[in-house]
């Protein structure tokens, strides 16, 4: 009997190792499509997502990947394997989910096809350059400069134009800030963890951990998380932010919340850049795609973004936006964002889906620029949270505050996304396991 089930055990293998002999290689195309959904033109916005390998086509490394566009020209790509069917991503079996980056020119609301086609990927345009030092991390896009501090959690050590790299845009003086209710503030501490979690020629991905000051509970540290993304070619920095409470207010294990005064009452949570631009500033605001607010930034003048608490969710929502005596008011604030410029450069920020998350508010002056992931009284539950995706962006003094804010709200709030047919996606069964 164990005979005759080795026999077959054989006969299985030998005509599994014959599919793969005969599997189609990497000759064979897989398009993809991007389509511009959010009606802004893009211009070398970096496409980042993965893509489903069958597999059948028994690709096991990127050594004979590039992308091209519908006319055959190589387009720069960046490729990154996440998982490999029945195996983990060292190991050598066939692809299943490859990690696609590459930079697409898109109009409003117009699609364009790429392929993933067989031969040797070559970058030829902007690629990124890396640098770490024993203090430092410094990421040069080809459109600006950023270094971030392995010492101190103060969001930049150092934003430059990459044409003028010895101008620093900012002063080191950053920080992120917490406030519960009647407890001093917490500051965040230097990084605890550092790790770099993509690297390439296209794409950089860097993540920060570490703990806040002045505990108000339990002396138990509350935590942050702040992950930075870069692209080649971009003029931003993308900015993950969250921060939780790994405990109780009594310190012991009672998950229990329906006591309130178990519920820590938050006032707000910030993260603050100074600026450095030189010159007259003048300042920006926007709130909606045509309407924005712009004036010059004298002693005391600032320009502020608010999307306002509701008592009751079935009320109507409400945004503020002002600079200097100019104000307007609405519902949502689709296109938020806000900018100083001065004579060395511009420096704005965003919020992705910040009409979704109230309260919260953008805040600039002279001086600085607020993020606000809480803005009003919230409250908070044992070992829990909050989160922002952000952007912080630079700019050309040249360039009009416009074309900077519509760039990195695009790209944050709907990147572009490259994607096969539906046929194609079925037939590799990437999904088969999840129905």
């Amino acid at each position: 009997m164990r005979s005759m089930a080795n026999k077959t055990i054989r006969v299985y293998r030998a005509l599994f190792g014959i599919i793969l002999l005969l599997a189609p290689s990497f000759s064979n195309e897989i398009g993809l499509s991007v389509k511009e959904t959010l009606g802004f033109s893009r211009n070398r916005e970096m496409v980042h997502n993965g893509i489903p390998i069958s597999r059948l086509l028994n690709v096991r490394n990127t050594n004979n990947i590039r992308l091209v566009d519908s006319e055959g020209n190589n387009v720069d790509a960046q490729f990154e394997i996440l998982a490999r069917w029945a195996g983990g991503i060292d190991g050598g079996n066939p692809i299943k989910w490859l990690l696609v980056s590459f930079p697409a020119d898109v109009d409003a609301f117009e699609e364009k096809a790429y392929k993933l086609v067989a031969g040797t990927q070559r970058i030829r345009g902007t690629s990124l350059i890396f640098d770490e030092t024993e203090d430092a991390l410094t990421v040069n896009t080809g459109v600006a400069v950023f270094e971030i501090s392995k010492r101190r959690l103060n969001i930049f050590n150092r934003i430059s134009l990459s044409r003028a790299p010895e101008t620093n845009l900012v002063e080191s003086s950053g920080e992120a800030v917490l406030h519960v209710d009647g407890k001093p503030l917490m500051v965040a501490q230097p990084p605890d963890s550092i790790a770099i979690e993509h690297q390439g020629p296209l794409f950089v991905t860097v993540r920060l951990s570490g703990h806040f000051s002045n505990p108000p509970y339990s002396n138990i540290p509350w935590k942050y998380t702040l992950r930075y993304s870069f692209h080649a070619d971009g003029a931003a920095a993308e900015l993950d932010f969250s921060f939780s409470f790994p405990g109780t207010k009594n310190g012991d294990r009672n998950l229990d919340v329906w006591d309130k005064g178990l519920l820590v009452k938050m006032r707000g949570a910030h993260l603050t850049l100074p600026l450095n631009l030189g010159g007259e500033e003048l300042g920006y605001v926007a709130a909606e795609k045509q309407k924005s607010l712009s004036s010059s930034l004298g002693s005391g003048t600032g320009c502020t973004l608010k999307q306002r608490l509701r008592t009751r969710m079935k009320e109507p929502p409400t945004y503020t936006m002002d600079v200097g005596t100019q104000n307007h008011s609405g519902g949502f604030a689709t296109l938020p964002f806000v900018a100083v410029k001065g004579e060395s450069g511009m420096i704005g920020a965003t919020i992705q889906k910040f009409r979704y998350y109230e309260p919260q508010a953008l805040k600039a002056d002279a001086r600085k620029i607020e993020i606000h992931v809480v803005t009003d009284s919230q409250w908070c539950s044992s070992f829990m949270g909050a989160f922002a995706k952000c952007a912080v962006a630079v700019g050309a003094p040249e360039k009009p505050f416009d074309a900077l804010a519509h760039a990195t709200h695009a790209a944050l709030e709907r990147r572009l996304v490259a994607w096969p047919g539906r046929g194609y996606v079925a037939h590799t069964g990437v999904f088969d396991e999840l129905w």
